[in-house]
């Protein structure tokens, strides 16, 4: 962020950390996430997005995983996801 803002883009603004593709039976994301909560606390958006293996296949036919399959935990995800991200930016 720090790189982007003294290069790029001095207004730049973190919105927040996303757990993208996380693997949640496993102790290593459980572990992951819970030093990432400890460590920066309110940046940590609360939603999830789950491993899966039809984000790829999404991805393979050049479609967003909540039009290729929308009941799809990872298609939910990501639409929990946007409405986090819209009240975070509202309420800043």
């Amino acid at each position: 962020v720090a790189f982007v803002r003294e290069h790029a883009n001095p207004r730049l603004q973190l919105a927040g950390i996303l757990v993208n593709a996380a693997q949640e039976r496993t102790n290593y994301v459980r572990d992951f996430v819970s030093m990432l909560k400890s460590t920066y606390d309110a940046a940590i958006f609360t939603t999830i997005i789950p491993a899966s293996v039809r984000m790829a296949e999404a991805l393979d036919v050049s479609k967003p995983i909540w039009d290729y399959e929308p009941q799809n935990p990872v298609s939910l995800a990501w639409l929990a996801f946007l409405d986090e991200l819209e009240g975070t930016l509202w309420a800043s």
